[in-house]
């Protein structure tokens, strides 16, 4: 997951924009590294005796795989027009 938004990060650093094909294929990989953290903590929580902190652990997990997914998409550049 690392080595995808590090890729990702580093191809959008690059220069010019991104293409239309490009920005697709950042957008899917990003939802899919997401996704597959988001599906690692489920099975982590069907696994377990859940207690309240393992709760707000959980949860706490679950937003920082979003803001992650949310924060590199918003370091590429936009679609093109």
């Amino acid at each position: 997951m690392v080595a995808i938004v590090a890729g990702l990060l580093l191809a959008s650093c690059g220069g010019g924009g991104l293409s239309l094909a490009e920005y697709n294929t950042e957008g899917i990989a990003l939802g899919a590294a997401m996704a597959e953290r988001i599906f690692v903590l489920d099975a982590e929580w069907d696994s377990q005796t859940v207690t309240v902190e393992d709760v707000r652990t959980y949860w706490d997990q679950r937003i920082e795989a979003y803001e992650t997914a949310l924060g590199a998409s918003k370091l590429s550049n936009q679609p093109p027009k």
